[in-house]
């Protein structure tokens, strides 16, 4: 499957800008320095989603911005405290869009993109995001500092282990646990977004995105909808780092699967299965190749 997305074409209106509005100190405080930090949003790719960051969940809100074309965000801060919580949610006017990076997304609307006619928004396709939509994610302001931070999953879902805003030790540990858990490449406050139908995407930040986006399912394995899924990770007592590890390459590798002319993701489907088997081993359970027979995709 080979889908080329041009999407410029789909959101001429939404890419012609970025919004920034930095919150605080008026415009003549010229004694003020500030901070440029920025960040990306994946579950896949999230293009016009708004980016509130705040001092904690209900806390102050420090800055706004907005996704451009590539998921990517920037935003200037006057002061910044040790941690930030970061909130992503649907523009009000229903222009926010999202590129499906499971095997499939649902059903498609009028305003989705279904470039094979086939009624199901499929692996690259791209799907409207409902007002409900909210990804956040807790980040140090280290790590801020430092390099772009990711907003995803894996955030969303460790974000929910904590009541009130957690010492930067703390956050370092979860994360630190969660890349150790699900074998990651980059922490998962590191991994940097990926265009899945882009030819010079990087299989490596890519394998990570594709597991946070998993988690979803695993969550929610009867959700109708990524927003759906994502309430479902909001009201859950489960820990991210309880969740098997069979079950979340199972999932990743249903998606890659469908990409088997593209020869990144068959080595990345080489690379799932010996995670997947080496985890089946370790939890007992059904290694991929070992599941029952899946119906044949439509």
């Amino acid at each position: 499957m080979n889908k080329t997305i041009s999407k410029k074409a789909m959101l001429p209106a939404l890419l012609a800008t970025i919004g920034l509005t930095a919150c605080g100190g008026g415009s003549g405080d010229s004694g003020n320095s500030t901070e440029s930090l920025q960040g990306s949003v994946s579950k896949g790719l999230v293009v016009g989603g708004q980016v509130d960051i705040l001092t904690s969940a209900n806390g102050e809100l420090l800055a706004q911005a907005t996704t451009n074309s590539n998921g990517v965000f920037t935003v200037e801060l006057d002061a910044m405290p040790d941690v930030i919580f970061v909130r992503v949610t649907a523009a009000s006017d229903g222009s926010t869009m999202m590129q499906c990076d499971w095997s499939e997304c649902g059903a498609t609307n009028s305003q989705d993109e279904d470039s094979n006619n086939n009624g199901v928004i499929d692996f690259g396709e791209w799907q409207q995001v409902d007002e409900s939509f909210e990804l956040t994610g807790w980040i140090t302001a280290e790590q801020a500092r430092q390099q772009s931070f990711s907003i995803n999953p894996f955030t969303h879902a460790a974000a929910q282990q904590f009541s009130s805003a957690p010492s930067g030790s703390a956050l370092d540990d979860a994360y630190a646990d969660i890349q150790s858990t699900f074998s990651l490449y980059s922490r998962p406050d590191q991994i940097q977004v990926q265009d899945v139908a882009d030819s010079s995407l990087d299989t490596a930040q890519l394998q990570d995105q594709l597991m946070a986006a998993s988690v979803l399912r695993v969550y929610a394995p009867q959700s109708s909808s990524v927003e759906e899924a994502l309430q479902a990770v909001t009201e859950s007592n489960q820990a991210v780092t309880d969740i098997s590890m069979t079950d979340v390459t199972n999932i990743v590798l249903q998606a890659v699967m469908t990409q088997a002319s593209n020869d990144d993701y068959a080595d990345m489907t080489a690379s799932l299965t010996e995670a997947n088997n080496e985890a089946s081993e370790q939890e007992n359970r059904l290694s991929n190749s070992d599941l029952p027979m899946l119906p044949p995709l439509q």
